[in-house]
């Protein structure tokens, strides 16, 4: 079985005892999705392919809503089925539960928001090794020009 640190927005999370928590199983699963998915792509130098080109996709650009919505949820798709990839290449030297690992991507989708056209709300469906339904939280995607994105 595999484990991961715990992260609370990016943050190591101390358990109530001082130690360091840890995330496995379902909770695994979903923060390693969201962690891939939040991560731009490039920005590790170590493993530059490992990440989600979502948050400078459709940035700075007017977009028709469907070709916009399509091309994050394809984004994702791909994002998603890269970290399938990994965890079949972790199974090779380690032992994950199948509540932990992707068996396929329900369900992925992008919808511009009503009041912000700039802003994508998502949410992802996934199906564990368990044969669970596992809903990621949602979140939202920012079409704006920051600092991030540059």
């Amino acid at each position: 079985m595999s484990f991961d640190l715990s992260l609370d927005r990016g943050d190591l999370r101390i358990n109530a005892n001082g130690d360091l928590a840890i995330v496995e199983n379902t909770s695994k699963l979903v923060q390693d999705s969201l962690k891939i998915l939040h991560t731009p792509i490039g920005s590790n130098p170590f493993f530059p392919s490992l990440g989600s080109p979502i948050t400078t996709l459709n940035v700075g650009q007017n977009l028709n809503q469907q070709f916009a919505e399509s091309r994050i949820e394809a984004s994702i798709t791909k994002t998603l089925e890269t970290l399938q990839s990994i965890q079949r290449r972790q199974e090779l030297i380690q032992t994950i539960t199948p509540e932990e690992r992707i068996i396929s991507i329900a369900e992925v989708s992008a919808e511009r928001d009503s009041q912000d056209p700039r802003q994508f709300n998502i949410s992802v469906t996934v199906l564990s090794g368990a044969t669970d339904t596992v809903l990621l939280p949602s979140f939202s995607l920012s079409t704006t020009i920051t600092g991030d994105n540059l």
